[in-house]
């Protein structure tokens, strides 16, 4: 579980990877990427990120 504050988010779409993008001085900067290495269910809410693991790997 990883903690997201108000000016982050995270972002994904049918790939392995969740891009984590930062608003700073009015200007999005990428942050981190987390590549998931297993097949996943990702549930993201407003506070925090939880990653679901469906396979026995971890990431």
């Amino acid at each position: 579980m990883c903690s997201i504050d108000s000016s982050l988010v995270a972002v994904t779409r049918y790939s392995n990877e969740v891009h984590f993008i930062r608003v700073t001085n009015v200007q999005l900067v990428k942050n981190r990427i987390l590549k998931i290495i297993i097949t996943a269910w990702i549930f993201i809410t407003m506070v925090t990120c939880t990653l679901r693991k469906t396979g026995e790997q971890d990431v």
